[in-house]
């Protein structure tokens, strides 16, 4: 996954956890008030992703988890 950084916008960030997301193997899809706002371009507000996905918590924290270990993920 490319980094993140504070400047990284919502849809951007949603675009780069789909992705690593589907790289893995996960099907997963964005749901709830950060889908609203990406499509509505911002008309509603929202400050977070949600996903809907089958996949394990296991799996996905493989996926999305601090590297290198210790880094300081905010």
């Amino acid at each position: 996954m490319s980094e993140i950084r504070p400047e990284t916008s919502l849809q951007q960030l949603a675009v780069l956890i789909s992705e690593a997301l589907e790289q893995a193997g996960i099907v997963a899809t964005l749901s709830g008030g950060g889908a609203v706002s990406i499509y509505t371009e911002n008309r509603y507000q929202s400050h977070d992703l949600d996903f809907v996905t089958s996949a394990a918590p296991r799996q996905l924290t493989a996926v999305v988890e601090c590297r290198p270990p210790g880094a300081r993920c905010a």
